[in-house]
């Protein structure tokens, strides 16, 4: 469980870093060119509010300011987004990470993963790229045995969706992914879901297809395309 697990978080987790890392480079060469002209203090306070700041707002209070959840309706809204959860799942905000969780059993635990960050110009995956380069990464990332994968490229709510779900074996476990990725200008909101079961997979799979995107459902502009 803890192999499939690790592949899984660790290729999910590698494009939401791709998201947010083109401009972490930015705050090192910005303070090296003020330092000959400013006294120490200058450059020293820039270099420390900035990259401090960055990694700890984007990740920790750009989600926190931009949604809400009722616990009692599971009802997940965000300036633009409104998602019903499956019954069974509790919203917690770990470290910044803020996730849908749900044990399967004493071993496992379907998790599904909410980040809103700014896009890098590394990004390993894009909305220019085709449906086949999609699948083709995200097979090579995962490893293990893919199956019954999907990937849709669409436009939701004047939104561009990449939207993808497949199986994934490795051993003799078995894993449900789903991702979603929705464009906003410079940001990107991402869900990413890791599930143990075919139940599992199925209700976030309705959750996520009746999702809306500024006021479109995503179901209806698959179905339409």
């Amino acid at each position: 469980m803890k192999k499939i697990t690790a592949i899984i978080l660790a290729a999910l987790m590698l494009l939401s870093f791709a998201a947010c890392g083109g401009n972490k480079k930015e705050p090192t060469p910005a303070p090296t060119t003020e330092v000959p002209a400013t006294p120490t203090a200058e450059p020293t306070a820039e270099p420390t509010a900035e990259p401090t700041a960055e990694p700890t707002e984007e990740p920790t209070a750009e989600p926190a300011d931009s949604y809400s959840f009722n616990q009692t309706t599971r009802e997940f809204t965000t300036d633009f987004i409104k998602l019903t959860a499956p019954e069974g799942y509790m919203l917690m905000n770990i470290g910044g990470i803020v996730a849908f969780a749900s044990s399967v059993d004493e071993n496992s635990q379907n998790a599904v993963i909410y980040m809103n960050a700014p896009i890098g110009d590394d990004a390993a995956i894009n909305f220019s790229q085709s449906v086949e380069e999609i699948e083709a990464y995200f097979k090579e990332a995962f490893g293990g045995t893919v199956s019954d994968d999907k990937c849709y490229k669409l436009t939701v709510g004047d939104h561009p969706v990449i939207y993808y779900k497949t199986t994934v074996d490795v051993d003799d476990v078995r894993a449900y992914v789903i991702a979603c990725y929705i464009y906003s200008g410079d940001m990107l909101t991402m869900f990413t879901a890791q599930l143990y079961d075919a139940e599992s997979f199925e209700a976030w799979n309705s959750a996520i297809n009746e999702m809306t995107i500024s006021g479109e459902q995503l179901g209806s502009a698959m179905t339409a395309e």
